[in-house]
């Protein structure tokens, strides 16, 4: 006798598969739209305000997507016309207590995994919290 009943079992987590997959690339399309918005923002930054350019790091470290395209050039060139460089104050011994230097520190790590990997680090959030609480920002 041939069993005519559908795999159910199989039905559904090929279902569950092309909704994840639907999800995924819905995510896909939504972070490539907000990279998009991050990259005309540095038309309009302030590179002189360095709690703007940490909000724009961290806004950028939330959209760490692996199939993510990330014009990393264009970002570098950007913040390097403004004088901020990947890995810009590595090394330097008292950024602990220099607002400016500590916080260009951070901003060139940003950079730095932006020009490598195309994203930004997830230990930004947490190095842009300890600025901001030891100087008051």
């Amino acid at each position: 006798m041939l069993n005519f009943e559908p795999n159910f079992p199989q039905a559904k987590a090929n279902a569950l598969e092309n909704e994840e997959k639907i999800t995924y690339e819905q995510k896909i399309k939504e972070a490539q739209l907000k990279v998009k918005e991050l990259v005309k923002e540095l038309d309009t930054l302030n590179f002189s305000d360095n709690l703007e350019m940490l909000n724009w790091c961290m806004n950028m470290q939330e959209v760490d997507l692996p199939d993510l395209k990330v014009p990393q050039e264009e970002i570098v060139k950007k913040f390097s016309e403004h004088g901020i460089t990947p890995g810009m104050n590595v090394g330097r011994k008292d950024l602990k207590n220099d607002e400016d230097a500590y916080a260009k520190y951070i901003i060139g790590q940003a950079i730095f995994g932006i020009q490598k990997k195309g994203y930004v680090d997830q230990v930004i959030d947490l190095q842009i919290d300890k600025w901001k609480k030891e100087f008051n920002k």
